[in-house]
């Protein structure tokens, strides 16, 4: 939302685990520069692994905490093979994570009126 902001320093983990029993096969960590973004480099093929990024540490602890419900966005899958079909086996993108205020701005309602979310809270 427009209410949203980048954080540097935030650290960010990857997470390889074997689909057929759940192995941690590989684990990476990366922290967050001035605009909220990380790099870290993988090597080797994990088409056979189900890798994701999740949220590890936020250097803001009024904005640290990390949803747990399965409904919000926690973790970002991410397909690590070049035999998936995506051009480019250079790079990866995934899709936005984000930890939660501890306390709501009193902006939030209209900031979700704008984007279509009806919330069933009350702020």
């Amino acid at each position: 939302t427009r209410l949203s902001k980048f954080l540097e320093g935030a650290k960010v983990k990857l997470e390889c685990r074997s689909r057929v029993n759940g192995t941690v096969t590989l684990t990476k960590e990366a922290v967050t520069d001035k605009s909220g973004s990380y790099k870290m480099e993988v090597t080797g093929d994990h088409e056979e692994e189900v890798c994701e990024l999740v949220l590890v540490e936020s250097p803001n602890s009024e904005c640290s905490d990390v949803s747990k419900e399965a409904y919000l966005r926690n973790a970002a899958k991410i397909s690590l093979t070049a035999n998936d079909g995506i051009v480019s086996h250079e790079t990866r993108i995934v899709n936005p994570l984000g930890f939660m205020v501890k306390t709501p701005s009193a902006e939030c309602p209209a900031a979700f009126k704008e984007i279509g979310i009806v919330p069933d809270v009350t702020f």
